[in-house]
């Protein structure tokens, strides 16, 4: 790191004479105050480049004056505009009184701090939090008695000011590494939920209070303990499945909706704390560390109950009381799934066939309804039963005893998709796809295509496997050599229609 705080001091003065001389151009006439920060910005940075180069400054110390000063001006500024009668004019001068205290008082206590240019920054984005919470807290406790904005402003002023100090006085023996941005980040999440989910009528600021609160407390916590990357994801993981199955019990406990909303909030932030912490201690006491096949049959698992309660909510249409149901469904089911994986422990490979099957089974479902003429929700129903069906299908198939090669199925699912797509294509050539005769003929097409191209590719992939000469298949084009007059190029397009658009491949010939 460089050792050379000449840049640092170049800020400092800039700032310092750019102000003082803004405030000499307010005073002296109100339009003069950009050319007095203009002009004193110069002169300043000049100053402090001399400064630099004829009295050399540690980095490290000339960061810490630039830090304390710019925001012993910013604090001064707000602080100023909230106690004056003239508020342009207080807020002018209190900058004024901020400019020469800060900057003077950090001079003089350059050799006291021990931190690097590092811990100034972070001191900086303490008091900006600090600022954050007193000033929002405070407009939340006032708005509830109908106070104006002096409190407000005069509280982030002096949580500005308080927050500088702690900053310097706490960064220096804070030491971030490791896996201690992961807490702050998951500290700024938790505080963000307490804020939106705690119960009142008018949170008024609260989540932006509560976040900038559990940042610091996350960041404070990273001086002290060490979290592992497992820990923090079975936090983040409590969390949100904690949250959302407590927002599915509050809904049906208070289906008549009597406590406004306050029942299923107070339920969430309820279950969001005690998830993050079970979470947090699970991983903890796992003496088999979470792996990708953990997380991955966990994301698979929340996201396909979310879609399914999603998509069952459209179809049913339920009363009000059995909203939670819905809410409730994807959320215990990821947070079952996460607390069984060290037993259940379920290859990727396994996740990832399971999904193609219900993937299929949904398409051939939503397909044969509409084939059926059934109606948009029945339709979507029949996707749903379908992609549950094939689902299931595909874990049978994938896991013991069956336990097909994922060679297999991975070729199955390429020759059903080609198989599916060329057919539908190919029967466009030969009906008129606008027509009710004309689509259905398209779909049982691509529901023949797609059965006829999924048996093809798996039986490849089981001559394949079976042979052994190739466990691993890369799809290899063969290379077109044509001799050609001119220099031509093929390449996929797009072709307008009228009503729809049509696809195909587009040559180009030039130099011919």
């Amino acid at each position: 790191m460089s050792r050379d705080g000449t840049w640092w001091l170049v800020g400092a003065g800039s700032v310092a004479l750019g102000y003082g001389l803004g405030v000499v151009g307010y005073l002296g006439r109100g339009d003069l105050a950009p050319l007095g920060i203009a002009t004193g910005g110069a002169a300043g940075g000049t100053a402090g480049w001399v400064i630099g180069r004829t009295w050399p400054m540690e980095a490290s110390d000339a960061a810490f004056v630039t830090t304390t000063g710019t925001l012993a001006v910013a604090s001064g500024t707000v602080i100023g505009s909230a106690i004056g009668p003239n508020r342009t004019r207080s807020a002018w001068l209190g900058g004024l009184v901020g400019d020469g205290v800060g900057f003077s008082l950090a001079y003089g206590l350059r050799g006291l701090h021990h931190g690097s240019i590092g811990d100034s920054l972070e001191a900086t984005g303490v008091a900006g939090l600090t600022a954050l919470a007193t000033g929002t807290l405070v407009d939340f406790g006032l708005g509830y008695r109908g106070g104006d904005d002096v409190g407000p402003v005069l509280a982030t002023g002096l949580g500005l000011a308080a927050g500088t100090a702690v900053g310097h006085l706490v960064a220096p023996r804070v030491d971030l590494k490791g896996w201690d941005a992961g807490l702050i980040g998951l500290g700024a999440a938790y505080g963000t939920a307490v804020g939106l989910l705690v119960p009142v009528p008018e949170p008024r600021g609260l989540p932006a209070a509560t976040f900038a609160l559990g940042t610091l407390g996350a960041y404070g916590l990273s001086g002290v303990v060490d979290p592992t990357g497992d820990v923090l994801l079975g936090a983040t993981t409590g969390l949100l499945f904690g949250g959302g199955i407590g927002a599915g019990v509050g809904l049906l406990l208070d289906s008549n909706r009597t406590t406004g909303g306050n029942a299923w909030r107070a339920a969430a932030l309820g279950g969001a704390t005690l998830g993050m912490a079970g979470g947090a201690w699970s991983a903890w006491h796992n003496y088999e560390p979470i792996n990708s096949n953990d997380v991955v049959f966990t994301s698979l698992v929340t996201g396909w109950a979310t879609w399914q309660s999603i998509g069952l909510y459209s179809v049913i249409q339920p009363s009000r009381p059995w909203d939670g149901v819905f809410v409730l469904a994807p959320p215990l089911a990821g947070g079952l799934t996460a607390t069984l994986t060290p037993v259940t422990d379920i290859p990727p490979s396994w996740s990832f066939s399971a999904l193609s099957f219900g993937l299929w089974g949904g398409y051939i479902g939503g397909t044969t309804a509409q084939f059926l003429r059934a109606s948009a929700d029945q339709r979507l129903l029949a996707t749903l039963l379908g992609s549950d069906a094939g689902l299931g299908l595909g874990f049978f198939f994938a896991s013991p005893p069956v336990h097909l090669p994922p060679l297999v199925l991975a070729l199955g699912d390429t020759g059903g998709v080609l198989g599916g797509s060329l057919a539908a294509l190919v029967s466009t050539f030969f009906v008129d796809p606008r027509s009710p005769s004309g689509v259905d003929t398209v779909l049982a097409s691509s529901l023949g295509g797609l059965a006829a191209g999924f048996t093809g590719g798996a039986l490849l992939g089981g001559y394949l496997y079976r042979t052994g000469r190739n466990r691993d298949v890369a799809l290899a084009l063969p290379l077109l050599h044509a001799r050609l007059p001119g220099r031509w190029s093929l390449q996929p397009a797009v072709l307008p229609g009228k009503q729809s658009a049509g696809y195909g491949a587009l040559v180009q010939v030039t130099d011919w």
